[in-house]
């Protein structure tokens, strides 16, 4: 290793322990401010609270400026540039050398568990993401969720979003993992079909061949296949849609007018604006 290289490494180790030590402050700061009284977060309690935490705040600071200087003084070695394979991608291509109706049965069955996984998790990936966004309107058009403290209204709103978001972020981070195993998997069965249906009987294969052109799975799969692009678009634009008629029901409704009020005494109570 280089001189280089340990001087950077080095400095991205203390930076970023020293980030994780000003955000515990943060945190620890924001709970300290919350369980100051009624009206907890004014100027004066804000400018005590965070003058305790300036020392680490401003070394932190100061290290970001000293990493663009060390940049300057002494840049990183730039590493090769090895791109990444999508393996969705490979697998798209395979199979269109290489039919999945083609392999053996046995292959088939392990290829299309790898497909329901995928498919399964996805489904409950999106209901989860649905009901959570249900559960949050309903939360926001619910008038018992508005306190006559703002600081109050806020914390209990941001605490309810992230209760009611972590399901799906939670699905999310696993589903990055489940798919990247699933998809290596997947191109592990059909490369070892490929070289398995070298010394397949070419009748089985045309008969296999009919038997998957009639199931209900090979055309469904070929019609999106056919139509992706198509199916891609018209759901985007049901979002655009769903999002666009939401909004211009919250202007119909005042929710601007709402919102700014809010704001507006959010700002006086908290900050200490006007």
């Amino acid at each position: 290793m280089t001189k280089a290289k340990i001087v950077h490494l080095v400095y991205e180790i203390v930076l970023g322990l020293l980030a994780i030590a000003v955000g515990i402050c943060f945190i620890v700061s924001c709970i300290s401010i919350y369980q100051g009284g009624d009206s907890p977060f004014t100027r004066d309690s804000i400018s005590a609270h965070f003058q305790a935490i300036s020392i680490p705040v401003y070394i932190f600071l100061a290290l970001i400026v000293g990493g663009v200087v060390l940049n300057l003084a002494c840049p990183k070695e730039k590493k090769r540039n090895v791109g990444t394979v999508d393996k969705a991608l490979v697998l798209e291509n395979l199979y269109k050398r290489f039919p999945l109706c083609q392999a053996s049965e046995e292959k088939q069955q392990q290829i299309r568990r790898q497909h329901y996984i995928r498919m399964t998790l996805s489904i409950v990936f999106a209901v989860s993401l649905i009901a959570s966004i249900i559960f949050c309107l309903a939360y926001l058009l619910d008038p018992n969720s508005i306190t006559e403290s703002p600081n109050e209204t806020v914390i209990k709103g941001v605490l309810a979003m992230l209760i009611y978001l972590i399901v799906p972020i939670v699905l999310s981070i696993v589903m990055v993992f489940v798919f990247k195993s699933s998809y290596e998997k997947e191109l592990a069965f059909l490369k070892s079909a490929m070289v398995e249906s070298k010394k397949a009987d070419p009748v089985s294969k045309i008969a296999s061949s009919k038997e998957e052109g009639r199931s209900i799975f090979g055309r469904a799969k070929a019609f999106f296949e056919k139509h992706r692009k198509i199916i891609i678009l018209v759901l985007q634009l049901v979002v655009l849609t769903v999002a666009l008629v939401l909004l211009i029901t919250g202007i119909i409704n005042g929710g601007v007018q709402s919102v700014l009020a809010k704001a507006n005494k959010l700002c006086q109570e908290c900050i200490g604006i006007g």
